[in-house]
């Protein structure tokens, strides 16, 4: 992505969000900071950390959290991706450094694949904690290129 690219990627970023928290619509303050290839979201509901690899086609979730569990926000985040992967040019969503049960149960959902041969050296159980899948994949379970979902 270019600097005009990661620019509207952001302002897309901070409208879904917006909507999905339901943060008043007079409210514009710009929660993404931007440096390199890195986007980091931090606000009181969520905490986001993206990055990126041209080379590789590839977009990664270095950190994702919610205060609120359970309530979606993983899958509608996951369809944004997938929404505005035409756009920005990526072709496989990559969740990196993979470590809680329920991030792992939430990325065995959508069948993304571990990666063994980046397995770490003190990891006892077999399992890596970077996780990959391909955009065509998602669309395949259902996902739309079309529908963010807000």
């Amino acid at each position: 992505m270019n600097a005009a690219d990661i620019h509207e990627f952001c302002k897309e970023l901070n409208e879904f969000y917006r909507e999905r928290f339901k943060y008043n619509p007079n409210y514009r303050r710009y929660r993404c900071h931007v440096w390199a290839n890195k986007i980091d979201v931090k606000t009181p509901k969520y905490r986001l950390c993206l990055s990126w690899q041209d080379y590789d086609n590839k977009i990664a979730i270095t950190s994702i959290s919610f205060t609120q569990t359970h309530a979606g926000h993983g899958t509608a985040f996951l369809t944004l991706l997938v929404s505005l992967s035409k756009k920005y040019g990526y072709e496989r969503i990559e969740f990196i450094s993979v470590c809680t049960e329920p991030m792992k149960q939430f990325v065995k959902k959508y069948n993304f694949i571990n990666h063994p041969q980046q397995k770490l050296f003190d990891e006892d159980d077999g399992w890596s904690k970077d996780w990959s899948c391909s955009v065509a994949d998602l669309v395949k379970m259902g996902f739309s290129h079309y529908d963010a979902g807000y």
